[in-house]
């Protein structure tokens, strides 16, 4: 069970960071972040796989 719930994050991360990414094309950090309710330190973050 935890391992599924593992992969399950790990997928999910990803999917975070796919996303995150695709908006990177057409908006800023700042921007990103506000549409988002995160700060443009932690849309960095996730950009980075942290």
């Amino acid at each position: 069970m935890l391992g599924a719930l593992r992969e399950g994050q790990t997928d999910l991360r990803k999917i975070r960071a796919d996303d995150v990414t695709e908006l990177r094309k057409t908006l800023k950090l700042r921007e990103i972040g506000e549409q988002l309710g995160l700060s443009t330190g932690r849309v960095d973050q996730i950009l980075k796989g942290k």
